[in-house]
């Protein structure tokens, strides 16, 4: 399971207008991989999994927010279909599962 997100609005710099990937490398049962596309940088960030449920913990500074004022950012989930370079966003109407369906996003919006 793949979490794509999208923090500036802007449609160029990352992946099919994503910033950001976490978990396409696992590193171990509690920290997996957040990678920024428009340069390939990486950190590591905290994760539990139990049954059906996954949380992901990200720090704000690591997604390049700030921790006052208005915050806002889409999300994706991508599972058993290739998310980032190279694939086909368009392929999660047919293969594995997407939340929210196909090419939709969840949207965070935080107003102080």
């Amino acid at each position: 399971m793949q979490l794509l997100i999208e923090t500036d609005q802007n449609s160029g710099g990352g992946w099919d207008r994503y910033d950001y990937i976490v978990n396409s490398h696992v590193l171990s049962g509690n920290s997996t991989m957040l990678t920024r596309f428009s340069d390939g940088k990486t950190a590591t960030v905290k994760y539990r999994a139990s049954g059906n449920q996954m949380v992901v913990v990200i720090p704000r500074r690591l997604l390049g927010l700030t921790n006052t004022g208005r915050t806002t950012f889409d999300f994706h989930w991508v599972d058993n279909s290739p998310a980032g370079p190279g694939a086909n966003p368009a392929d999660w109407w047919y293969d594995g599962d997407s939340a929210p369906d196909g090419r939709f996003n969840y949207r965070y919006i935080n107003v102080p």
